[in-house]
């Protein structure tokens, strides 16, 4: 556990870095009836919470006490961070109802359950 709350601690902290150049990523247009069934929080480790937000069209990944910012579509599950390298995917389970994300970053796979 401490590995993880050492990790997230790294992925927050790297959220100031500079933004990513994105141009070889699709554009991809997600719903925004699809957007809001990923609202919601998700439990990465005790006390250290995603809150997943919606605003227009647009979807906001914000980690406990730090700044909010919008992720981008790649495919309708798979949205990335333009502020630093990585990907947050949403998984669903055998109903279409989402139970979870996983933040992949620097190699690593870090899944947490949707808690609201």
């Amino acid at each position: 556990m401490k590995k993880i709350l050492v990790f997230l601690s790294v992925v927050c902290l790297s959220l100031t870095a500079s933004a990513q150049d994105k141009k070889d990523t699709p554009d991809v247009k997600v719903p925004i009836e699809t957007l809001k069934t990923y609202v919601g929080k998700y439990e990465m480790a005790p006390g250290a919470i995603i809150d997943v937000t919606t605003d227009a069209n647009r979807i906001f990944v914000q980690m406990t006490g730090q700044s909010k910012f919008e992720i981008f579509p790649s495919s309708m599950t798979e949205f990335y961070l333009k502020v630093v390298e990585a990907k947050v995917i949403f998984r669903a389970d055998d109903k279409d109802n989402i139970i979870g994300l996983t933040l992949q970053q620097n190699g690593q796979d870090n899944p947490g359950k949707k808690i609201e």
